[in-house]
Parts: structure tokens; C-alpha cells; sequence
């Protein structure tokens, strides 16, 4: 890493310690850290490691939580201080461009849409051009809509987020129209959707080598860097989690904002209702309002929202949940115009009470002011979920967070819910279980209390994974495997596995870049899984 003013090397002291840590609650180790201003400093930090052959981990806001920016050893290059909207644009059919720094948080993305007022600092003419027709235009969004409104946009990217509205929006690569990439040894490419696709024998870079590999034709049983058929090397990036190299800068295509939006909470008495008004839901949205989103909450779901709302003022604006409902469904809504939406409002009761709903066990809110309180609903969840282990932690050090993001066929979602439960009932390990029903998402999050239930919870989540798989399903499917999962590659072909190496070797053949994240064999050493996670 380049000795600069701002992005010099710093040792890691205690004024550095929370960089070793991210969402995931598991604790990694490092020498230095830096800051890089701009691109050429993350150009000259690369190009030290590779020349000192330093481990090198990036970092965005770690809001992740599957390890992937828990420094294994090494270095740490943190992108926070490259947080800048840097350009603006709009093409011939009106869509609008946005050109952002690695670091710059989600949610103040949001905010400058929202309000149409950008910092125009170093704005090009053409850029504040765009900037007048987008105060002309209908309001635009940027329609990936992870939990964590704090992640940074590079951060999102490098594991590809998907999040609430990933049914209807689908997840954040499919957003990004170009990205630059800084590689390991400090050369730096323009990726171009569209320019760069795999054939039957790899792909054209665009410093015009080839990266020669065997693409599979199927969608890979885990998330990593498996290049497939007719695949944008801009989305094999995507979702990399940085080991391949650091993106720089992002170019996100905008979309018009939906003109009316509506959030329903549907509580159940049963399980089963919940889960089969998820899937009709899903099969009958027919040509009316768009259904962006369905998410479910199993009854210790709804209890941890119950046990947050004592110590968070905020919650306090969520109404008081019966303890007589074991389950809940929300469903988000879009449409051009308030009449259809009412009218899929009173379809959707119709199938509430079809499913043993009762109308005064459903919540709506109309607009983004009123749904705030339904997104804190679903941000409490897993918010509740890292304090019950950070108070764990607290009593029984080297216990860490267990999460599952197993997809499987939405016809088997009921029988998966089903075997997460009862696996957690039979083992004694408490927890609960959410996520996006409309594509046959369910995340557990497990809380073991002791070392030895850390690896009852491990045994719990390979045996699902093999459950999973069996059905048809997919394991960590979105939140990214870094080190916490990174044992799920072993239920991999050998072909997808074959090929991500190839790829990885490729970039970094050396292996400095994100040390430790994904891959578990002979690559890296043994001694750096987690505890129960060898």
C-alpha cells in the first residue's frame, strides 16, 4: 500500500480495531489499514501487494455477514473515504445514469433522488445538464432494496445484494451498466455491459487477452465466481466479494419510480396458512398491481421484533403483535394508479380469508412515509438477531452468527420451513427464520449459546444444505459466502469449482486479494475457518 497523505498505511491499533469486524460478528486480524482518496491510491495499494506479496482485504461499509471483509492477515483497504456521486446522465430514451464511488452509502443515494439536489462539485457540463432534465422528469429510484441501507454501493456489488423487492427488481448487478475494476497487479479496466460475454471457451478481456475456461450452462449451487454460457464478465464480478479486484467507480441505471405503493402486513394463526397464501400470492398476480416483494416471518421472527421494540423508540410506531398469530406475511405493492391498486387490495383479502385471515389481522400503509414503519419491521428482524448474539458473545466469546440463505423450488418452500424448525426443535438451538417467499428465499438465523451448540448449528446447516440441494435448491444465494460459509463449496460439482478456481487464479494467482474468503481447500490454510466451521 502507497505511503500518501490520505491513503498512506496506518498499523492497526485500537483506534482501528472495529475494522476487523463486520456484520457477520466474526473477528479477523491485521498489520495496516489505509484510506484511499481515488482511484490512482487504490491502483498503488495493489500494486505494493502484489509486489510484497501483502494480503490485501477490502472494505466497504461491512455491513455483510458472511465474513467476507474480516481481514484474515495482511492489510486492510477501506473504501469509505471514496464516497462521491461523481456524474450523471441520461441516454436517448430518457434513462437516467448514475456514476458513484465505491463508498458511497445506498441510503445516500436515495436521498439525493428523493430529492432531486445532488453536490455538483466537479460535475461536468453535460452532467449538470442531466441533472436539469432529471428535476424535469418523473422521479427516478434505484430499485435494489437490500435491509442494510448503510452498505456501500461497491460493497453491494462486490456480493451482489439482492434484498426486499429482488422478486420484482432482481438483484444488484442487473442495475450496475458499467463498473471500472482495478486489478491486482495496478492496471485498471472499463467493463461495459453488453461488451464482454462468455462463449463455450471463455472470454475477450478488454485489454484484449482471453481468460480461457470452461463456462457451465446451469446456474452454480453456491455464489461464487463460476463463469457460465452467454454470461457478462460484468456479472461474474459481481458477487466475487472482491477477490478478483477492486471496483473504483459504478455506473447504476435508474429506473422510473413506481407512482403508487402500497405495504400489507397479513398475520396467520398457522404456519401452513402463511406459507400457502405466499405461493398464491405469487401464482395469481395476474396483470393488476406488480408485487415487488413477499416476505414471511415465522413466530420467533415476530418475537425478536417484540423484544427490539422495548429498547428502540422507533419501533414503538409498530402496533403490538397478538401472541395468538405464529406467522406473518408482507406484501409490497405497485401500481400507475390508486384504482388498481385498490382493487388488488380487496382481491388480496379475498385470498387473506381464504387462507384463514381475518381483515382485522392486516395492516396496511399507503406511500413512503406510512411504509417506513413496515421497512423498520423488516430491518428489526435481523437487527434483533445480531444483538441476541452480540449478548451471547458477551457470556460465551467465540460463539459467532449462523445464517443460512438456502433457495429452494417455491413448490417445497412450506416442506423447508418445515425442516428448519424441526431440526431447530430436535437440537435445542433456538432460531428464527424470514426472507423473501416470492422466490423461495428463507433465511434462518441461528443463536447458539455455547461452543459446543455452535457446532450442533453447523451439523444443523450441512444437513440442510444437503436437504436443499436435494430439492433442487441453492445454497448461499445471496448473502455472499466469504468465510462463514465458505465450507457450503464442498456440496459443489467439481466442475463449478474447477472453474471459479481458474478464474481466481487467473486474476490473482497469488491469492492476496480477500485472503480466506470462499474457497476451502489446499488454496488457504486450514486453521483460518471459524469456530464448528472446519
Amino acid at each position: 500500500m502507497n505511503a500518501s497523505a490520505n491513503g498512506g498505511r496506518k498499523p492497526v491499533s485500537d483506534q482501528y480495531e472495529l475494522y476487523l469486524k463486520d456484520e457477520s460478528r466474526f473477528s479477523g486480524k491485521a498489520e495496516e489499514i489505509a484510506f484511499p482518496v481515488d482511484a490512482a491510491q487504490v491502483e498503488n495499494a495493489l500494486r505494493y501487494m502484489t509486489a510484497s506479496k501483502t494480503p490485501l482485504t477490502v472494505q466497504g461499509a461491512r455491513t455483510g455477514i458472511a465474513g467476507a471483509a474480516t481481514p484474515a492477515r495482511g492489510g486492510i483497504l477501506s473504501m469509505i473515504k471514496m464516497d462521491s456521486i461523481t456524474q450523471l446522465s441520461v441516454d436517448d430514451e430518457d434513462r437516467f445514469y448514475v456514476t458513484v464511488d465505491p463508498g458511497v452509502p445506498l441510503s445516500e443515494l436515495t436521498h439525493c433522488l428523493t430529492r432531486k439536489n445532488f453536490d455538483t462539485r466537479g460535475w461536468d457540463a453535460g452532467s449538470k445538464d442531466a441533472l436539469a432534465r432529471l428535476k424535469r422528469a418523473p422521479a427516478q429510484f434505484f430499485p435494489p432494496d437490500p435491509t442494510e441501507t448503510t452498505a456501500a454501493l461497491g460493497g453491494l456489488f462486490a456480493c451482489n445484494a439482492q434484498g426486499l423487492s429482488a422478486y420484482r427488481y432482481g438483484g444488484m448487478a442487473e442495475h450496475v451498466q458499467s463498473v471500472t475494476l482495478a486489478l491486482p497487479d495496478g492496471r485498471s479496466w472499463k467493463i461495459v455491459r453488453g461488451e464482454h460475454l462468455f462463449d463455450a471457451n471463455g472470454v475477450t478481456l478488454p485489454d484484449g487477452r482471453r481468460l480461457n475456461v470452461n463456462p457451465i450452462r446451469a446456474r452454480p449451487i453456491c455464489r461464487c465466481p463460476v463463469p457460465r454460457e452467454k454470461m457478462d464478465l460484468l456479472d461474474l464480478i459481481a458477487g466475487s466479494e472482491g477477490m478478483l479486484g477492486i471496483v473504483t467507480n459504478l455506473t447504476l441505471r435508474l429506473a422510473p419510480a413506481p407512482l403508487v405503493r402500497w405495504g400489507i402486513l397479513f398475520f396467520f394463526s398457522e404456519l401452513s396458512q402463511a406459507l400457502a397464501f405466499s405461493q398464491t400470492v405469487v401464482a395469481e398476480r395476474g396483470d393488476s398491481a406488480s408485487v415487488e416483494a413477499v416476505e414471511f416471518f415465522d413466530r420467533a421472527s415476530l418475537d425478536l421484533v417484540e423484544e427490539l421494540k422495548t429498547n428502540t423508540t422507533q419501533l414503538r410506531v409498530v402496533p403490538e403483535i397478538s401472541s395468538g398469530h405464529q406467522a406473518a406475511v408482507y406484501v409490497q405493492l405497485s401500481a400507475r394508479n390508486s384504482d388498481i391498486m385498490e382493487e388488488t387490495l380487496l382481491s388480496l383479502l379475498d385470498t387473506f380469508a381464504a387462507h384463514g385471515g381475518n381483515e382485522n389481522d392486516a395492516w396496511a400503509a399507503e406511500g413512503e412515509d406510512e411504509m417506513q414503519k413496515f421497512k423498520m419491521f423488516r430491518h428489526a428482524v435481523p437487527e434483533a438477531a445480531n444483538a441476541r448474539i452480540d449478548d451471547i458473545c458477551r457470556n460465551c466469546p467465540g460463539v459467532h452468527k449462523m445464517s443460512t440463505d438456502f433457495t429452494t423450488p417455491l413448490d417445497r418452500l412450506e416442506e423447508a420451513a418445515v425442516m428448519y424448525r424441526s431440526g431447530m426443535e430436535e437440537s435445542g438451538v433456538s432460531g428464527a427464520v424470514f426472507g423473501h417467499a416470492a422466490i423461495g428465499r428463507l433465511h434462518v438465523n441461528l443463536f447458539p449459546e455455547t461452543l459446543g451448540q455452535v457446532e450442533e448449528a453447523q451439523a444443523l446447516i450441512d444437513a440442510w444444505a444437503r436437504n436443499a440441494i436435494a430439492m433442487g435448491g441453492r445454497l448461499a444465494d445471496e448473502n455472499g459466502v466469504g468465510k462463514i460459509k465458505r465450507n457450503l463449496l464442498r456440496y459443489m460439482p467439481e466442475e463449478e469449482l474447477q472453474a471459479a478456481r481458474a478464474v481466481k487464479n487467473f486474476f490473482d494467482p497469488d491469492g492476496l486479494l480477500n485472503p480466506d474468503n470462499m474457497f476451502p481447500d489446499n488454496m488457504f490454510p486450514d486453521n483460518m475457518f471459524p469456530p464448528g466451521m472446519s
